[in-house]
């Protein structure tokens, strides 16, 4: 339970909201890309604990209202809208549209997405960074506005509490009204438009897609069968289905020796080996190379779209599955060098 008064209480989460969005504003305009990806978490956070406030309010609403009435939403509704971010974007968009928009909804999914790589993975692109969090900042600092305005109770103090006073000064506020004051002062100099968006996502595209040639080309594969080979098997390394044999296998791994893929299968339990067999002929891979020249050909079809969000959203389409062919690649070409640096130790005698 609070210790404060619902206005206090009201305060000291308000006061969360606009420290967090001014440090993150702070951190944007630095043009430094490590604080834009600090920025990034930071805001990720706050469109997640926004949110959340708003679900909690609705499910609060419902569970007094079905006192005389059924239920609006299930025990499940409400454990997928506590457990993650997905839960409730989808909460939101299935009951407050004008909360949420659907370019909202597309800015926040793939920008969340961005935050997971470069939180969890330490993956991040510096020119991409700074779009992220520019973009994210906008759309966080409009849903913090609208999620005030979206309430029965209207907060008000009689005079501004002393952290708020650099926007109101001294005189009585009505929390909801000064909220877009305070977020139309700290997003000036943060918006980007969307072509300087759209160049910056077309050259990380390009960027990744030459490092990955240039990896291909260092490897002794040539022809696209033989590439779509060799990236099925290093898939299926990766894939929940070898993962699946467990404690049954030890140091199995593909290696890549003179110019073909040979498959070491370490020490494997009785029956496993069998096993491995069958899952590893049967495997289909979604990480082929025809697929890897299909984004080739089509990446800069991003310059025609109409829109942020469905530039975000074909940002997504091109780069999620490019995250794959990065990770494979880099694989193959590891265990390449590696078959190389035997070769050399071999005829030095060692």
């Amino acid at each position: 339970m609070s210790k404060f008064s619902y206005t206090e209480d009201h305060d000291q989460r308000y006061r969360l909201v606009i420290e967090q969005l001014e440090v993150c504003a702070e951190l944007i305009k630095s043009d430094s890309p490590n604080k834009a990806r600090m920025a990034i978490i930071l805001l990720d956070n706050l469109a997640d604990i926004l949110m959340l406030r708003y679900c909690d309010y609705k499910f609060s609403e419902d569970r007094f209202f079905s006192l005389y009435n059924k239920p609006k939403y299930t025990k499940e509704q409400l454990k997928k809208a506590k457990d993650n971010i997905h839960g409730k974007v989808e909460m939101i968009r299935n009951n407050a549209k004008a909360i949420l928009t659907k370019k909202d909804e597309t800015i926040i999914s793939v920008c969340h997405s961005y935050r997971n790589s470069a939180q969890h993975n330490d993956e991040h692109n510096p020119q991409m960074t700074a779009v992220i969090a520019r973009v994210l900042f906008v759309t966080v600092g409009n849903l913090f506005v609208k999620i005030q305005h979206s309430g029965h109770a209207v907060y008000f103090a009689s005079k501004a509490p002393k952290w708020l006073q650099k926007y109101s000064g001294d005189n009585k506020i009505v929390y909801r009204e000064l909220a877009a004051q305070i977020v139309k002062q700290l997003q000036k100099g943060i918006s980007i438009s969307l072509p300087n968006v759209k160049k910056i996502i077309l050259f990380d595209l390009q960027s990744r897609i030459e490092d990955i040639d240039e990896q291909s080309s260092e490897l002794p594969f040539t022809e696209a069968k033989d590439l779509s080979h060799m990236l099925k098997m290093f898939e299926y390394q990766n894939s929940d289905e070898y993962k699946a044999l467990g404690a049954n296998v030890y140091d199995a791994k593909y290696r890549i020796e003179s110019n073909t893929i040979t498959y070491h299968d370490g020490f494997l339990k009785s029956g496993a080996r069998e096993q491995d067999e069958i899952l590893r002929q049967a495997y289909i891979p979604n990480a082929t190379y025809q697929a890897y020249l299909k984004i080739k050909a089509r990446y800069k079809s991003i310059s025609k779209e109409k829109d942020l969000q469905s530039t975000l959203k074909a940002y997504e389409k091109f780069s999620r599955p490019l995250e794959r062919f990065e990770l494979l690649f880099g694989q193959a070409l590891d265990q390449w060098w590696q078959w190389q640096d035997l070769l050399s130790d071999m005829a030095r005698g060692k």
